[in-house]
C-alpha cells in the first residue's frame, strides 16, 4: 500500500454521532451479523465518572485476544487490566485492556491489525514496507495523532 503523508483521515465527528446509536442498536440485535465480523460493542466505566460507556469499535482477532486501535477521547478511560466487556459476534464476553503506544508497540500492533484489515491503514494513513512492516514516519504521525493500540484479553469462555 503507498504510503499516505498528510496523516490519518478521522471521519467528521457529525457522522459519528448519528452512526454510533445505529451500529450500537444493531450490534445488540440479531442484525448483528451485518456488522459484527469487523465491528464489537466495547463496554467500559469512565475513570472519573464511574459512568458505563458503549462505543462500536472496529477489531481482529489474535487467539484470546481482540486488538483494536483509535484515537478518541475514550481511550483515556482504558489502562493496563482495566476490565471492560465487549458483544463479540452476538455473545457477551468479559476482558481486560492493555494499552500500548510506544512506537515499538504500535508498529507491532499496527502489524497485527493491518494484517486482517488492510482497511485499516487508509483511516490511520499507515503504509506497510515490502516486509509487511508499518512505516516508522507513518507511525510517528498516527502516534502525534494520538493513536493508540488496545489489546483486549478475553476471559476464556
Amino acid at each position: 500500500m503507498p504510503e499516505n503523508t498528510s496523516g490519518p483521515r478521522r471521519p467528521p465527528k457529525p457522522q459519528f454521532k448519528a452512526i454510533n446509536p445505529v451500529m450500537k442498536g444493531i450490534l445488540r440485535s440479531p442484525l448483528h451479523r451485518l456488522v459484527s465480523k469487523r465491528l464489537i460493542l466495547l463496554t467500559f466505566t469512565g475513570r472519573r465518572s464511574g459512568k458505563r460507556y458503549s462505543t462500536p469499535v472496529g477489531y481482529v482477532t489474535e487467539g484470546d485476544d481482540l486488538w483494536l486501535s483509535n484515537e478518541s477521547v475514550w481511550k483515556k478511560n482504558l489502562g493496563d487490566n482495566a476490565p471492560v466487556s465487549v458483544r463479540l459476534r452476538g455473545k457477551d464476553r468479559t476482558g481486560t485492556t492493555t494499552v500500548l503506544s510506544s512506537p515499538e508497540d504500535l508498529r507491532s500492533g499496527f502489524k497485527t491489525i493491518l494484517e486482517q484489515a488492510l482497511q485499516f491503514g487508509r483511516i490511520a494513513a499507515i503504509g506497510l514496507r515490502a516486509g509487511g512492516l508499518p512505516m516508522a514516519d507513518a507511525i510517528a504521525r498516527a502516534r502525534a495523532a494520538g493513536f493508540v493500540i488496545v489489546r483486549v484479553h478475553l476471559t476464556p469462555a
